[in-house]
Parts: C-alpha cells; sequence; structure tokens
C-alpha cells in the first residue's frame, strides 16, 4: 500500500514538471517585432536636392523567427509593391538600408515609402517613412500684391519675400527703370528677408499739386458732422473713387445719397469707395468695435435689475400683509 501511495506521488510529480515545461517553452516562444524597435510613429526626413541625388530607407531590428522576406511599398500609389527583397530570408538581426532616386524631382515633393517586414511564421511589420524632398537652392522672390505693380500717386510701396533655400542672402538690389534706387544687406547670414513699405517714387512731386490728380474737393456740413459723424457734399466730375486720409478700419460705414456703399481701403491704407459723376451728399460714421454688444449687455443689466427690485417689493408686500 505505501509503494503505490509512493509511485502515485511520483506520477504526479512527473506530470507537474512536464506542465511546467510546456509552460516555460510557451513563455520563451520569440515574439515579432522586437519591442525595442520604435512602431509607433512614421520617421520624417527632409532632404534638400543641393546635398543628395539619393535617399536611403534605413531600419534594423531583431526577428527571433527568421525572415521570410522584405516589401518596399509607395505610399502615394496606392501602395504598390517597389520591390520584393528576399536577400535577407532566414536572418534574424535585419540591417536594412534601400535607396530612393531623387534625380527626376525639380519641384519640393512629398514622398511616403513602408517597409514591409514579413517572418516565416507570416508574421508581418511596417514600418513608415515621410520623405520631404527640397528643390535645389534657387533665388526666389514673392511679392505680397502681385508682380504687376500700377499706381495713381507718384510712389509706389513695395512689399516682398526673398528666399534663397540654403544660401545666405548677400544683398539685395532694388532697380526701377534700370536704375539701382535701393541696396540692402543683411545684417546677419540669412536664406529669408522680408521687405515691407519699401517706398519707390517714380515721378516728380509736383504732380501733387495738380489740378488733375484731385478732382473733387469735399465741403464738410459742419452743423451734421459731430462725435462720430463726418457729412458734406461733393461735386464729382468723373466715375471714380471717393478718396479720404482717413486710415481705413471695418468699423466705418459710407452712406451716398442715402445708400449705404461698401467701404474700400484705397491706397493701401486709407477710406474710400467708388463713386460716380454728379453732385452727392456723403455721410461717414464709425462705430467703434464692441459698442453695440455693450449696449445689449447694459439693457440686459437694467431688466435683470428691474427684475429683481419688483421680486424684492412683491416679497415684501406679501411679508406685510400677512
Amino acid at each position: 500500500m505505501l509503494i503505490l501511495n509512493d509511485m502515485k506521488r511520483i506520477k504526479i510529480i512527473w506530470i507537474f514538471l512536464l506542465l511546467a515545461g510546456f509552460w516555460g517553452a510557451c513563455e520563451n516562444e520569440p515574439e515579432f517585432p522586437d519591442p525595442k524597435f520604435d512602431s509607433s510613429a512614421t520617421s520624417e526626413y527632409t532632404v534638400r536636392r543641393d546635398t543628395a541625388d539619393v535617399f536611403y530607407l534605413s531600419c534594423r531590428m531583431e526577428v527571433p523567427n527568421g525572415i521570410d522576406y522584405v516589401e518596399v511599398m509607395d505610399v502615394s500609389d496606392n501602395y504598390k509593391v517597389l520591390e520584393r527583397l528576399e536577400q535577407y530570408r532566414g536572418m534574424t538581426r535585419l540591417e536594412f538600408r534601400y535607396p530612393v532616386d531623387l534625380t527626376s524631382f525639380e519641384q519640393d515633393t512629398l514622398l511616403g515609402f513602408v517597409v514591409k517586414i514579413c517572418d516565416v511564421k507570416q508574421r508581418t511589420y511596417n514600418k513608415a517613412f515621410q520623405v520631404e524632398v527640397k528643390k535645389r537652392s534657387v533665388p526666389e522672390i514673392h511679392f505680397t500684391n502681385g508682380e504687376y505693380i500700377s499706381a495713381m500717386l507718384p510712389f509706389i510701396a513695395l512689399q516682398a519675400s526673398f528666399s534663397t533655400g540654403m544660401v545666405p542672402i548677400r544683398n539685395i538690389v532694388v532697380k526701377l527703370d534700370g536704375q539701382v534706387k535701393k541696396t540692402i544687406k543683411p545684417e546677419r547670414d540669412t536664406c529669408d528677408y522680408v521687405i515691407s513699405n519699401l517706398k519707390c517714387f517714380i515721378g516728380s512731386g509736383e504732380i501733387l499739386q495738380e489740378d488733375s490728380l484731385y478732382q473733387s474737393e469735399f465741403q464738410p456740413d459742419f452743423v451734421k458732422t459731430k462725435g462720430n459723424r463726418i457729412s458734406g457734399k461733393l461735386s464729382v466730375k468723373n466715375d471714380g473713387c471717393l478718396v479720404t486720409s482717413i486710415p481705413y478700419d471695418s468699423g466705418f460705414e459710407i452712406w451716398i445719397d442715402g445708400v449705404c456703399v461698401k467701404p474700400q481701403k484705397i491706397n493701401m491704407a486709407f477710406l474710400g469707395a467708388a463713386i460716380t459723376k454728379g453732385e452727392h451728399r456723403v455721410e461717414i460714421i464709425y462705430h467703434a468695435a464692441g459698442v453695440t454688444m455693450g449696449k445689449l449687455i447694459s439693457c440686459a443689466g437694467l431688466l435683470m435689475w428691474g427684475f429683481l427690485l419688483a421680486m424684492d417689493r412683491r416679497r415684501n408686500g406679501a411679508g406685510s400683509f400677512c
């Protein structure tokens, strides 16, 4: 009887050891991909054509079960497989380096690639790459108000931005009709520079004294002109623009002959509007920002105060009645 009990104990111990060994084998099964390999974000790169004709998609990782194949896919072409690489088959450590030819890109281009690694158990892992290709460095000029400038006044205000990519700007030369009007030298090495409100005179200042520039003179009505209102008459010889010396602001209203017209920004900074030939009565009214809202809040406050006062009197009256 004692021997049978000992045999049962031995069998139980053997079964326990077998289960423990099986459990350990399952626990030690290699995982893919290696947790040390970052899979949470796309690798982003910027390459300028001045410095490179080829960009390399590079990564390294552990593949415990062994590599079956590696594929390179083009994201912009609906994940088209560019190449299937089988020279890595059987390897457990991947040192990947794949060349991308950049010679065909002459403009700024955004490229996207996915490297797909598949192991012998058909487990896959995708690594994404985003490559921003910058074109070769060339001087570029962008005019804020367009490349064509037309001016009624004898000067123009120039606004432009300059960029040279990777080459620092040495100087900027402003010419008018072939004559150098201004030379600008940046105080420090920079590849980007902005010019704002650079005035170039294109005629004689005597034209400002001529009657042809200002065709009509505004005659103010001093009785009605007060507070936020300017009122008066204007005799216009030809269809054109009403030009004032008031800085433009969205809070202005312009009324011509009782009709509200759309205010315009004239000469880049001043208030004006379109006007037709003939005799006109003009009113310019300014509404400060927030005034209307302030009035509404004040009215709401007065109404609330009146409501609370009435409720208080009602409660006091009810109390005296009891």
